[in-house]
C-alpha cells in the first residue's frame, strides 16, 4: 500500500487522508507543527522502519524574519536531499501557481520554488482551470502536472468550546437584523489577512455605509484574526468596521461551520487576486449561497465558470447591485460543482488513481 508523507496537518490534508483510507489507495502521513519540521518527520518514518513512497510538500510561505527563513530554506533542502537519498518521489501541490501568500524574501521563497520545480515528479494545481496557467508560470512541462481538489464541508470542527459563546453571539446577531429589517441580506468575510484582501474589505465597509445612509438592507459579519495586523497596518479601517452598525466584527479565528453558513448568510464574500483556489469556494457551494469574487480575478473567473457566485467590478458596486444579484440567484450549480468536485477525487489524484 502506497504511503506518503505530506507537509501540514490541515482540514484539507486530514480529509484526502480520510478518503484515502476509506478507499484502500494508501495511507497518508500529515506533520503536525511547523512546515520546518518536516525532515525530521522523515527520518523519524525512516527509523522507525515504517515503509512510505513519498514526500509531499505544499505551502512555501516564508517569514517576517531572515534568519527564520533561511532555516525554512535549509530544512527544505534537507528534505530533498533526503528524499533522493533514500529513494522516495517528491511531489508538490502548488495552492498558489503565481506566488505563495506571504513571502517576505521573495528572492529565498523563489529559490525554494524553483528546486521543487526541478526535483519534483508531480506537481499538482488545485482546478483545471489553472493547468495552463500553471505550465507558463511554472515553466514546466503539462504532463508533469496533475489536479487536487478539495470537497464539501466535512463535519470535523476545529472549534475548542471558549469560542462557542462567539458562534453563537453571531448567531443571534444575524438573526436579530433579520427580524428587524425583513430586506436584509447579510454577507460573511472569513479568513485571515493580507494586503492583497485590503480592497475587499474596504469594499465590504464601504457597501455597509452606504446602506447605513439609507440606500439598502446589506450587512456583514466579518470574522478572523485580523485585529493585530489592521491595529498596525490599516488603524483606521479597523476603528471604522468596528464602529459600523451594519458590520459585526468578530476579531478572532472561528470555524463558522459551513453547514449553518445557508441558514444565517445571504452570500459570501471573498475578494482574493491571486492564481490559487479558495476552500470558501467548496464552503459556500455546500451551504448553496453565492460567492462574489472580484472580476479580473482568477477567483472571479472560477466562480463565473462553475457558476457558483458572482465577480463584480468594485468600482461600480453598489448595495442596489449585490440586492439584484442576489434575486437572481439559483444554486442549481452548486450541486454538479459539488458532485465533481470532491475529497475522493483529490485522494485519488494524489495516489496516482
Amino acid at each position: 500500500m502506497k504511503k506518503i508523507l505530506i507537509q501540514k496537518d490541515d482540514i484539507k490534508a486530514r480529509l484526502w487522508a480520510k478518503e484515502a483510507e476509506r478507499l484502500g489507495l494508501g495511507e497518508l502521513y500529515p506533520c503536525p507543527g511547523s512546515p520546518m519540521g518536516l525532515p525530521f518527520h522523515f527520518l523519524k518514518l525512516i527509523l522507525q522502519d515504517r515503509k512510505f513512497s513519498g514526500v509531499c510538500f505544499r505551502y512555501l510561505n516564508d517569514y517576517p524574519s531572515y534568519l527564520k527563513s533561511l532555516v525554512r530554506l535549509f530544512t527544505d533542502f534537507l528534505t530533498v536531499v533526503l528524499a533522493i537519498t533514500f529513494q522516495k518521489d517528491v511531489y508538490w501541490i502548488c495552492h498558489n501557481v503565481d506566488k505563495e501568500t506571504n513571502e517576505f524574501h521573495p528572492g529565498l521563497v523563489a529559490l525554494r520554488r524553483t528546486v521543487l520545480k526541478k526535483v519534483a515528479q508531480k506537481i499538482f494545481v488545485t482546478d483545471e482551470l489553472l493547468l495552463q496557467p500553471a505550465e507558463k508560470l511554472l515553466d514546466v512541462c503539462v504532463h508533469r502536472l496533475r489536479v487536487i481538489t478539495f470537497g464539501l464541508e466535512s463535519a470535523l470542527d476545529n472549534n475548542d468550546s471558549s469560542k462557542l459563546s462567539e458562534i453563537q453571539a453571531i448567531n443571534n446577531w444575524v438573526l436579530n437584523k433579520k427580524r428587524e429589517d425583513r430586506e436584509a441580506r447579510v454577507g460573511l468575510w472569513i479568513g485571515t489577512l493580507e494586503e492583497k484582501k485590503l480592497v475587499g474589505l474596504r469594499k465590504a465597509l464601504e457597501l455597509a455605509q452606504e446602506a447605513v445612509a439609507g440606500d439598502g438592507s446589506l450587512y456583514f459579519v466579518i470574522v478572523g484574526p485580523i485585529n493585530a495586523w489592521l491595529a498596525k497596518n490599516a488603524p483606521q479601517l479597523l476603528v471604522q468596521l468596528q464602529s459600523c452598525p451594519n458590520i459585526l466584527f468578530v476579531g478572532v479565528a472561528l470555524d463558522v461551520p459551513a453547514s449553518t453558513w445557508g441558514e444565517l448568510f445571504d452570500f459570501i464574500w471573498k475578494p482574493l487576486d491571486d492564481l490559487s483556489v479558495s476552500l470558501t469556494a467548496f464552503n459556500s457551494a455546500t451551504a448553496r449561497v453565492p460567492l462574489f469574487c472580484e472580476a479580473g480575478t482568477f477567483m472571479g473567473k472560477y466562480v463565473e465558470h462553475y457558476k457558483i457566485g458572482y465577480a463584480v467590478a468594485f468600482d461600480k458596486l453598489s448595495c442596489t447591485d449585490v440586492q439584484q444579484r442576489l434575486d437572481c440567484w439559483s444554486s442549481e450549480p452548486c450541486e454538479h460543482f459539488l458532485e465533481t468536485h470532491t475529497w475522493t477525487r483529490g485522494a485519488r489524484a494524489l495516489f496516482g488513481s
